[in-house]
């Protein structure tokens, strides 16, 4: 009998505490790639919007959930013109609301 399970987290990690930080750290790194993927920049342009290393904006593009911190990711995801509120749940879980405020607004002239 296969056990279910809300999410690839909760199948990998025991701590809810763990799987509760994975599970938005993942809702972020997607948004910030879909972002990065409509404005078309090159590695380097995207690491100077983003004042990171190329290496990091790789690490961004693959995926690397746990090459980021929660707070990096939000930071990032500011700089791409995202707000990000917070929302405490029923069982003290917390939500994340994204939405992009001002397209481009971190876009050097």
């Amino acid at each position: 009998m296969s056990d279910r399970f809300d999410s690839v987290w909760d199948a990998l990690v025991d701590d809810p505490v763990r799987v509760e930080n994975l599970k938005l750290r993942s809702v972020l790194l997607i948004a910030i790639n879909e972002e990065l993927v409509d404005r078309g920049l090159k590695q380097k342009e995207t690491a100077a919007l983003l004042y990171v290393t190329q290496p990091r904006v790789s690490a961004l593009k693959q995926g690397m959930v746990n090459e980021f911190r929660l707070d990096t990711l939000v930071d990032i995801a500011h700089r791409l013109g995202f707000m990000c509120r917070w929302k405490s749940q029923p069982d003290w879980f917390l939500s994340l609301s994204l939405s992009l405020c001002c397209p481009y607004l971190s876009k050097r002239l």
